[in-house]
């Protein structure tokens, strides 16, 4: 069970880094084919500011998957940890689950416009990769609440603990 979860879990990160690479590129491109940036001013400030939207977003959700957040880093921050526990894990959590909700929102909503033509291949690629983004979304949203570690020590403490004291 706890092996399948684990698997689980980092295809949910795999799946999550590649969409979030998806968004670096989605920015970049802009960037590059974006003809409004020739319309003077107003026009090269909307494509600068947009493109780096995306790829600071993008970056972002790579660095998240590629560095999760452990139990050793919140033991490592100090005082007041235990009122940190389930609330500030849930907390962490949903901002993931809104971060890729917002991405695969972005990524379909390109669809059409200057990147991604509605058309051929793009709108496919557009489409999967922005349901991908909702997948992990839910996915996240549905285990949300389940923990990330697996400490075999405790279940063979209990295991044994309740072998003793079932017969007696």
């Amino acid at each position: 069970m706890a092996t399948s979860m684990k698997a689980f879990l980092l295809t949910l990160r795999i799946a999550g880094g590649i969409v979030s690479a998806s968004l670096v590129a989605l920015g970049i491109c802009l960037l590059i084919k974006d003809k409004s940036s020739t319309s003077g001013l107003n026009g090269f400030c909307k494509v600068v500011s947009t493109s780096l939207v995306f790829v600071a977003l993008g970056l972002i959700g790579c660095y998240v998957e590629a560095y999760p957040h452990t139990r050793e880093d919140e033991e490592a921050k100090g005082y007041f940890k235990e009122t940190r526990g389930f609330a500030y894990t849930l907390y962490r959590r949903m901002v993931v689950v809104l971060f890729y909700f917002w991405l695969g929102a972005s990524i379909i909503g390109e669809v059409g416009g200057v990147v991604l033509p509605g058309s051929g291949w793009s709108k496919v690629l557009g489409l999967g990769v922005g349901f991908v983004a909702w997948t992990v979304a839910a996915c996240r949203l549905g285990s949300i609440c389940l923990s990330e570690e697996e400490n075999s020590e405790e279940g063979e403490k209990l295991t044994s603990a309740s072998a003793q004291g079932y017969g007696a």
